[in-house]
């Protein structure tokens, strides 16, 4: 129980910490649509655009929350930010307290989450947002996979496909894990839970383009739309949207690269195998999600933070110098921005955490080089250990 008081407390205090900083307020396309949901609910169909009508969860219980207590919905988004954020990052420290961290390290964990832009800061500042129930919702989705509990985490994601469409990935982590066990044990069970995950899937996806109208398609890629097929051939053609994605998800995995060496790596095989299969395939289809996602790439690749946590804790437990980890948690606030005000401009604030889109410009270059010059730090700080480490007649600490 002292551990979990340990991780909530943390939680309220970066949460409380984050909150401090003063909120942007732009207004884009998007938390227009969905604060229409929370006012307007899904009866307003020249109000409603896809995808973002079909992520109506948080939408409406933003509204039903400003009806209960007579607030406004852009109130009752902002409580449920905070309420979120808390959420998210005790359910890190679990997770990472899951698979073996001691609470030293799975505070660690937890605080390069808090310290990612999209995941705390972003949603404090620009509340209209669903990934506030989304990310704790993942989180327990994939507590339960891990725990060998399927059919629940099944239901669970099922409803989160109205919440993110990134709970597609759960579905099918578990239809490939009862399809491994299914062609082993030829278990029923298993053939029934394979079926029901990938069908459940298009029931979803049925039901919500049959039940919501909307008036306009928003979406990058849209199965219902006519260039479908030619976005789908072109996306992966675009060299500047992959540079992107490929830049996107390295400035989000940096915590995992400046800790990760080829000894340590190998140190956690044993441990990593296991979990090869579902790490893998959810780290593969959120960079395929985000390849084909739309123009927040940078908010896309945050869900990259279940492999990362996981991989963090393996780490972490087999021991990291001090310094390491310090200097790790300091790159990511500053590659992070956190010591920075977040500009009031809409195009002063593309650039303040790029990539974005297909767009390459100084800001994409200046992001490239600051992934270098921190990896070199490292590079540089375990070289100084090692002499430290040799001066006095030792070992040294780091591979």
């Amino acid at each position: 129980m002292g551990s979990w008081w340990k991780g909530l407390a943390a939680a309220l205090l970066w949460v409380g910490g984050l909150s401090l900083h003063e909120p942007i307020r732009l207004i884009f396309n998007d938390n227009l649509f969905y604060l229409d949901m929370a006012l307007y609910g899904l009866s307003a169909p020249e109000r409603l655009a896809s995808p973002f009508a079909y992520r109506f969860l948080t939408p409406l219980l933003a509204g039903q929350l400003a009806s209960l207590t007579g607030s406004t919905p852009a109130q009752a988004f902002y409580a449920l930010a905070l309420v979120g954020a808390v959420l998210q990052l005790l359910l890190v420290y679990a997770l990472a307290r899951r698979f073996g961290a001691d609470d030293g390290a799975a505070l660690v964990v937890q605080a390069v989450v808090a310290l990612s832009f999209y995941q705390v800061r972003f949603l404090l500042a620009d509340s209209l947002r669903p990934d506030h129930l989304a990310y704790p919702l993942m989180l327990v989705v994939m507590l339960l996979i891990f725990a060998g509990r399927r059919w629940p985490a099944l239901l669970l994601a099922l409803v989160g496909l109205n919440v993110r469409e990134f709970f597609l990935i759960p579905p099918l982590l578990i239809g490939l894990l009862a399809y491994r066990d299914f062609s082993r044990r030829r278990d029923r069970g298993a053939l029934l839970l394979l079926v029901t995950a990938f069908g459940s899937v298009w029931v979803v996806f049925l039901l919500q383009r049959l039940l919501i109208r909307v008036s306009s398609v928003a979406a990058y890629l849209e199965p219902l739309r006519t260039d479908f097929v030619a976005v789908l051939l072109a996306t992966p053609l675009d060299v500047a949207r992959l540079y992107n994605v490929g830049l996107a998800a390295t400035g989000y995995l940096l915590p995992l690269l400046l800790l990760l060496t080829p000894a340590r790596w190998r140190a956690i095989q044993a441990e990593r195998r296991p979990l090869g299969l579902i790490t893998g395939v959810y780290s593969l289809v959120v960079l395929l999600m985000t390849l084909y996602g739309g123009t927040d790439i940078p908010r896309f690749v945050t869900y990259l933070f279940i492999p990362q946590a996981v991989l963090l804790a393996l780490l972490l437990r087999r021991g990291v110098p001090p310094l390491e980890v310090a200097y790790m948690l300091l790159v990511v606030a500053l590659y992070n921005r956190l010591f920075f005000a977040m500009p009031q401009d809409g195009r002063a604030y593309l650039d303040f955490h790029t990539p974005y889109a297909s767009v390459i410009n100084a800001a994409t270059w200046r992001f490239s080089l600051a992934i270098v010059v921190c990896l070199a730090g490292m590079l540089a700080l375990r070289a100084i250990l090692r002499r430290g480490a040799a001066a006095r007649g030792r070992h040294p600490a780091t591979p």
